[in-house]
């Protein structure tokens, strides 16, 4: 596939979207939901304990990130 060729990338793009199963829209807790634990998954008497851990990329090292948690 040629870098310079449009066309063959966006059909190599949909192909590995689609071989991936890659949704057109990702928000956290589908990322959680495939990465580690699923939000949805917990009823209301679920007890949960431990640390949740959030990496940071070099850019947000460098630059900071803003404050706040992600809903679950």
């Amino acid at each position: 596939m040629s870098h310079s060729d449009p066309e063959a990338f966006a059909a190599r793009y949909r192909q590995v979207k689609e071989e991936l199963r890659i949704p057109d829209t990702c928000y956290a807790h589908d990322i959680a939901a495939r990465l580690s634990v699923d939000p949805g998954a917990f009823g209301a008497s679920a007890r949960v304990g431990g640390s949740g851990v959030l990496a940071l990329t070099a850019c947000g090292r460098e630059h900071g990130h803003p404050a706040g948690a992600l809903g679950i």
